[in-house]
């Protein structure tokens, strides 16, 4: 496998593991405490303690979140009674795995109806991922993040990450975008994915060195039509197929003239075209198409747009005849035009 891939690991079931590790990497906040107790690598399964030192009712733990980049949980457990384990999609670049206490005893110290000092939690991945961020919530309101889960971490070295680096520039025109792997072993190549919408799709492809002990550089040039906006990441690939993701990298540029509206794509088109459009401020916004004669054909929104978000629009043109359109956005800020050419 290319160990251009990210590591991260959280264990279940190892009783049927028989090439677990011991990992005990940990760290505190208060009276909590989260370590990472052992790690089976080919299973990609991991197991957790979490500590609580504090007896007081206000100060039991109540809740405890996992966040992963880049990966889905595949299977998930825990011996803590009454507790409940749900996937749930925190925001676009992380996966949360959260044991939200629904009954039975909290963490904390004391024993009796205050439960125990520390659970254990087991879940396992469908791939390596670089790091995790663990949060805990205690009934008093209280919020921990314990984010240094990763390969630098004292005792975590044993998840593997050997992409050194990986950074986005942007200028007027273009995203730089710069990478540096530690080692390679068996890579192909590296495709580079981007991101504006709803999902990434693939801009360029780089090749990789295919073996390396040394610090190797890698860059790539996109080049934009419209502000700096949105994510980037990197498909690993190897020479046998097998892939990993990188981190993701985004970025967020400014809207000189208060929006933008995208060229169509594509364009000329049949059926079917897309178009984008960012506002710099929360505003009720209209996108309408005309025919050149001024007939309105189609609306494609008439709603409240959210500053900095991306909105993809979508306009189909069944059953009408080949020619020039017109997609019109309007809002409290702007007005913008633009032209595309249905070609049946």
């Amino acid at each position: 496998m290319n160990r251009l891939v990210f590591t991260i690991a959280v264990a279940a079931f190892f009783a049927a593991v028989t090439s677990s590790a011991s990992a005990q990497c940990s760290a505190t906040d208060g009276i909590i405490t989260v370590t990472l107790d052992q790690v089976n690598q080919s299973q990609f399964q991991y197991q957790w303690t979490v500590t609580n030192s504090d007896n007081g009712n206000g100060n039991r733990l109540t809740d405890v979140w996992f966040e992963i980049g880049s990966a889905d949980t595949v299977s998930t457990s825990t011996v803590v009674a009454g507790w409940t384990n749900t996937i749930e999609l925190v925001d676009a670049t992380w996966t949360g795995l959260h044991f939200l206490h629904a009954s039975g005893p909290s963490i904390c110290a004391g024993g009796g109806s205050c439960g125990s000092t520390s659970e254990t939690f087991n879940y396992a991945l469908n791939q390596l991922v670089s790091s995790v961020r663990v949060r805990t919530i205690q009934a008093n309101g209280h919020q921990a993040d314990f984010t240094n889960f990763n390969s630098s971490t004292p005792g975590c070295e044993f998840l593997p990450v050997e992409l050194a680096s990986f950074d986005a520039q942007a200028d007027a025109r273009s995203i730089l975008l710069s990478w540096t792997t530690a080692s390679e072993d068996n890579s192909a190549g590296f495709e580079v994915q981007h991101r504006r919408a709803d999902r990434f799709k693939a801009i360029g492809f780089v090749a990789a060195a295919g073996n390396s002990d040394r610090l190797r550089d890698y860059s790539f040039v996109h080049h934009i039509d419209g502000p700096a906006f949105g994510a980037y990441r990197l498909k690993m690939i190897d020479l046998d197929g097998t892939f990993e993701y990188s981190p993701i990298v985004e970025i967020a540029g400014s809207l000189p003239d208060g929006h933008y509206l995208s060229p169509g794509y594509p364009n000329p088109f049949n059926p079917e075209m897309s178009i984008e459009l960012l506002v710099e401020r929360d505003q009720h916004v209209r996108v309408e198409v005309y025919d050149v004669l001024g007939g309105l054909v189609a609306t494609l929104a008439d709603r409240v747009l959210s500053a900095g978000q991306n909105t993809v629009l979508t306009f189909r043109a069944d059953g009408l005849p080949s020619g020039l359109y017109i997609v019109r956005a309007a809002g409290a800020t702007f007005g913008s035009y633009r032209t595309v050419t249905l070609l049946k």
